[in-house]
């Protein structure tokens, strides 16, 4: 049974590769678990793509500027976000997926 979810998710994680692929511009990915949030970061990262994570726990501050990167900087591509965490108040201007 292993197999089987660990083969789900890298066919989850293809298709986000390929939604990014195919975008224009930047990318928002909205995840609700934390571990799952961790495995699509990483694995972005890995295949070399920039990645930034707003989860919950996150201040303020930091959230701010983790915005702020995704905007302005051309090598962070992907933001992935908890919804919870960045789903109030988040005037994004780059994404375009």
């Amino acid at each position: 049974a292993g197999n089987v979810i660990d083969l789900d998710v890298s066919n989850r994680l293809q298709v986000v590769e390929a939604l990014i692929d195919e975008a224009l511009s930047k990318v928002l990915v909205f995840c609700g678990f934390r571990h799952a949030i961790e495995n699509i970061a990483e694995h972005l990262g890995e295949a070399g793509y920039g990645v930034e994570v707003i989860m919950g726990g996150v201040s303020l501050k930091k959230r701010s500027d983790i915005i702020d990167r995704f905007q302005r900087d051309s090598d962070i591509e992907v933001l992935v976000c908890h919804p919870a965490a960045a789903g109030h108040g988040l005037n994004l201007t780059a994404a375009s997926s």
